[in-house]
């Protein structure tokens, strides 16, 4: 269990990866023409609030935003890559740090869920709390063994 836990974060740090490797690729290009064509494939138009709020968001990119944003996906995928060797390893560390860093979104998942019920909110907190809980028997069980 503990290797699908681990897979699971390594797949998350990957998509993150490969996220911000794809907002380099808008370097020196039209953003918001870019936005508008993922408007197009997804087929949200412009009314929906969230697409204008896109399309705003958009036309406010610059060079180095990307730069920035590119670089926050590096370092978050490089953390989650490193927390699942460290799970995949059953390393004592990565348990610490996988329980502390799933227990810090809770109250995020929790309100989101208050707020705007959906498939997509309920099943971020119930994968995420699945995930903190297990680690958590996982930590517990350990140190019943060690006392």
């Amino acid at each position: 269990m503990l290797r699908t836990v681990a897979v699971f974060e390594a797949v998350k740090g990957i998509a993150v990866l490969l996220l911000g490797l794809g907002l380099l690729s808008l370097l020196h290009r039209d953003v918001e023409e870019a936005a508008e064509r993922v408007l197009v494939v997804f087929h949200l138009g412009q009314h929906h609030r969230l697409s204008r709020a896109f399309l705003e968001l958009a036309s406010h990119v610059t060079d180095g935003r990307l730069w920035a944003l590119a670089f926050g996906a590096l370092v978050y995928a490089t953390v989650r890559c490193t927390e699942a060797w460290g799970l995949w390893y059953r390393r004592v560390w990565a348990e610490w740090f996988g329980l502390l860093s799933g227990t810090l979104y809770l109250p995020y998942e929790i309100i989101k869920v208050v707020e705007k019920p959906n498939f997509w909110h309920l099943g971020l907190l119930a994968t995420n709390l699945a995930i903190v809980l297990y680690l958590a028997w996982v930590r517990l069980a350990a140190w019943r063994r060690a006392v």
